[in-house]
């Protein structure tokens, strides 16, 4: 199980939901533990490309357009794509196409969203990391 609190945290709970990140009765737990950006209108939304530049980690989902909760700082489960295994950066991750917020071994045209703290051993996986989105930088 990942640990959700370890340390000095930053939330952020300032910017709407520019799309759903809750189902209709409220449920988040599908859609938190990803990674989130920021749209033109100023919205959290789930990446569209590995080259988006990381706002955070979700942690508190909601309706389009609710305010909610994003971790740019700090220790937070995140939800991997594949297996990775320590030691590792990751960044935004892509399956057959699919991007949707879950993370990947990070990649030289990846914005660095923190490193693990634990290995994952298979897709879907939630695991802790340490994120850091305050300036993100592109692998190299």
């Amino acid at each position: 199980m990942a640990i959700s609190e370890l340390g000095i945290n930053l939330d952020i709970s300032k910017f709407p939901a520019g799309e759903a990140m809750a189902d209709s009765d409220g449920d988040d737990a599908d859609y938190i533990n990803r990674v989130v950006c920021l749209n033109s209108d100023g919205e959290v939304v789930y990446p569209t490309a590995q080259t988006d530049i990381p706002f955070g980690v979700l942690i508190e989902g909601g309706a389009d357009g609710e305010y909610v909760t994003v971790r740019v700082f700090g220790v937070c489960p995140v939800k991997v794509i594949e297996a990775i295994a320590l030691p590792n950066v990751i960044g935004i991750g892509i399956d057959i196409a699919a991007i949707d917020g879950r993370v990947q071994a990070a990649i030289a045209t990846n914005y660095v969203v923190g490193q693990l703290l634990e290995d994952s051993d298979a897709e879907d996986d939630i695991v802790t990391a340490m994120i850091n989105c305050l300036s993100p930088s592109i692998k190299a």
